[in-house]
């Protein structure tokens, strides 16, 4: 019964998953947004995105000329973690205007825990963990720490607190606030409450549920996450960052910065660069049933060593593939971002 219905699910998934152009006449394949990009960058992406094994969102951004070329770039995705990202520019836009300190004393309890990972979990004793917003600031984009992007959310008031910040910024086709541990519960087809907290409770109470459960749980997530984002929201949200439009210059520089110091995802976005290439980003990565894997994501900017910079966001929604196959995608990605630079460059 367990292996029919998961081979339920997975054609189902695999339905969700059908890339643009498989199936589909040429014309379909509109998925494809190409804005005057060049040629060889939206042949390359095209390629891409039509040979993943699973469901993939794809856009890129020349920073300085605004040119963009996207698969799948107007379908929403989830983001998993890459959503911490909105969060913490919320919270940044709320110290600009002078509602948040940035050093704001903060006092985390068990009961601010969530799920899976969390470093974080590890300094609260009996008494809590006294730090300051700064450093949940940090956590939360470096470490990319559930625990503390959950507690940003409550102090700025919740998810409702954030998406006005998006919606005031014109953030539009980016679904942001969503606590981690209400939604990894939810992917999981259960409700969030006290006593789920950490990866190890939360995966005993899923593994209790009825199979059925948590293929429809998974399929309702799969076709519209409630932290769903559109790839081309993405770049154009990280090209209002990167040019200084969404926050202060000392916050601007403060995220920047810090997404620079991310721990995470060396071998996706990052693994395409070359020697004097930087990259700013946050990834993202989901939950998994069976051989099949939901939110591997990447997004950032890619800045090329003479200052030429590229936006870039890759969401791998559902894919059977294994994870080497899944962030090679990201990494050839960014080798097609570098290797346009060089075209144009004349390196």
């Amino acid at each position: 019964m367990m292996v029919r219905r998961l081979m339920f699910l997975l054609a189902a998934a695999a339905v969700l998953a059908l890339p643009a152009g498989l199936g589909a006449p040429p014309a379909a394949a509109a998925s494809l947004a190409e804005r005057s990009a060049p040629p060889e960058m939206a042949a390359r992406i095209r390629a891409l995105g039509a040979g993943f094994d699973g469901h993939v969102g794809i856009a890129v951004t020349d920073l300085t000329d605004g040119r963009t070329v996207s698969w799948n770039g107007d379908e929403l995705f989830s983001q998993e973690s890459v959503a911490k990202l909105w969060t913490v520019i919320a919270i940044l836009d709320a110290v600009d205007s002078g509602r948040l300190r940035i050093d704001e004393p903060a006092l985390l309890t068990s009961a601010d825990l969530s799920v899976f990972h969390e470093p974080i979990q590890h300094r609260i004793g009996r008494h809590g963990y006294r730090t300051f917003l700064a450093e949940l600031v940090r956590a939360a984009i470096v470490d990319s720490d559930n625990a503390a992007n959950d507690f940003l959310v409550r102090r700025l008031g919740g998810t409702a607190a954030v998406r006005e910040v998006m919606r005031r910024k014109d953030l539009t086709g980016i679904r942001a606030g969503v606590q981690q541990r209400e939604l990894q519960a939810h992917v999981a087809g259960l409700d969030w409450r006290p006593g789920l907290d950490g990866g190890e409770r939360l995966e005993a109470a899923r593994s209790r549920l009825d199979p059925s459960v948590r293929e429809a749980s998974l399929r309702r997530y799969l076709a519209d996450p409630e932290d769903g984002a559109t790839p081309l929201a993405t770049v154009r949200a990280l090209k209002a960052l990167y040019e200084g439009r969404l926050l202060s210059a000392q916050s601007t520089q403060r995220l920047l910065r810090l997404m620079h110091s991310t721990v995470h995802g060396e071998e996706r976005l990052n693994g395409g660069l070359e020697r004097g290439w930087t990259l700013a980003h946050k990834t993202g990565t989901g939950q998994h049933l069976g051989p099949l894997h939901v939110g591997t994501n990447d997004v950032g900017v890619l800045t090329a060593p003479d200052g030429h910079a590229y936006a870039a966001a890759v969401f791998e929604g559902s894919s059977t593939a294994p994870l080497i196959v899944r962030e090679g995608l990201m990494r050839r990605v960014a080798e097609a971002i570098v290797e346009t630079w060089q075209a144009q460059a004349g390196r």
